[in-house]
């Protein structure tokens, strides 16, 4: 795997989290999980990652210019962000190959997550920008804001699932922009994928 990776400041504006989620922490140090974000993890045949991958407590901030998976995945730039109530991940550029005549084609990936405070609540979504399945037939387009667990089943491919949200019975909440199962379940992509506890962390 090829990774170019750059570090920089906290770029205000990463988390497109709705308004009035607290960001500050407001509680003592919790025994919970970090918060978490990567732009890309594999398993199965390919097993890699995750990559470019941030946490809080931990490295809050981190991106690359370009990575790249031999014969299966290109994409860049991408970031990752984890704070003490949110975390959040975008990939441009992405191309994974499906099989050797299909492929997943976006601009943007994006998936975020955030606690709420006040209501004790963790509440995300994913956006997909530009995205499209390129086949031997006509292209097949995906929505820009998918509805949680839309599945995709692509014939002798594999399957899709857009927004995939799950909830941990803690409340942890676990968003990936894409989720792909390809060659009969021997691989699994998940693409932007950001974690939040249904907690504060400090």
């Amino acid at each position: 795997m090829k990774l170019m990776p750059r570090r920089a400041g906290r770029c205000a504006g990463i988390l497109a989290i709705a308004a009035g989620v607290a960001f500050a922490a407001a509680s003592p140090a919790s025994a919970a999980s970090p918060n978490r974000a990567d732009a890309v993890r594999l398993s199965g045949i390919v097993d890699h990652g995750p990559v470019v991958e941030s946490t809080y407590p931990g490295d809050s901030w981190n991106d690359a210019t370009s990575i790249s998976v031999p014969s299966l995945l290109t994409a860049g730039p991408v970031a990752t962000v984890a704070i003490s109530t949110a975390a959040s991940a975008t990939v441009s550029g992405l191309s994974l190959a499906l099989t050797t005549a299909a492929a997943l084609n976006a601009d943007s990936l994006y998936s975020g997550c955030a606690y709420d405070v006040g209501s004790g609540v963790v509440s995300g979504t994913a956006q997909i920008g530009s995205g499209q399945i390129t086949t031997p037939g006509a292209p097949i387009a995906l929505a820009t804001n998918p509805a949680p667990n839309t599945v995709i089943s692509i014939p002798a491919v594999g399957t899709l699932t857009l927004n995939r949200q799950r909830e941990a019975p803690d409340g942890t909440l676990t968003i990936d922009a894409v989720a792909a199962s390809l060659f009969g379940g021997l691989e699994t992509v998940t693409i932007a994928t950001s974690v939040c506890n249904a907690d504060t962390l400090t």
